[in-house]
């Protein structure tokens, strides 16, 4: 990704960032923080305890949700920047990406969804496994007591 792009890419998310030393270069590490806390979150899920699953996922999904929703805005073509003057003051400005800026910006917006979505369904077969373990193993269980009990009532009638 050139320079270019990833400056266009500061400029959309500098709304979203506090102020820092370096605006263009905490936009880009605070968009690819937000990703990396999504994606870190979702890795995070397969180790979890199965009661616990379907609410975190449920947060994920929000959070993953609010995330693309703020990005599509973006995406979308208007954003607003801003510079320091030499008195110290924001100064605001309103901007539209060109069609190219547009397309790329959809275009990473596209690959984190398919990064997210081949994670999400990772997850979700991992716990959909487990839990038909847990159910195999509990019907293994009530074979074998059933079995038990009535081997130990035929063992009366000998």
């Amino acid at each position: 990704m050139s320079k270019k792009h990833l400056f266009i890419l500061a400029i959309i998310l500098v709304f979203l960032i506090p102020l820092a030393n370096s605006e263009e270069e905490a936009v880009v590490v605070e968009d690819k923080k937000s990703k990396e806390v999504i994606l870190a979150k979702l890795e995070e899920a397969k180790s979890l305890a199965m009661v616990d699953f379907i609410e975190r996922m449920s947060q994920i999904n929000n959070e993953i949700d609010e995330y693309i929703n703020i990005k599509e805005q973006e995406c979308s073509g208007e954003y607003t920047s801003f510079t320091i003057n030499e008195q110290g003051d924001k100064v605001f400005q309103k901007n539209k990406l060109t069609n190219k800026e547009k397309k790329l910006c959809k275009y990473l917006l596209i690959n984190f969804q398919i990064e997210v979505t081949k994670k999400s369904f990772e997850i979700r077969k991992i716990y959909l496994k487990r839990t038909h373990e847990d159910q195999f193993q509990k019907l293994s269980d009530l074979e074998k007591k059933r079995l038990s009990e009535l081997e130990s009532t035929a063992n009366k009638y000998k």
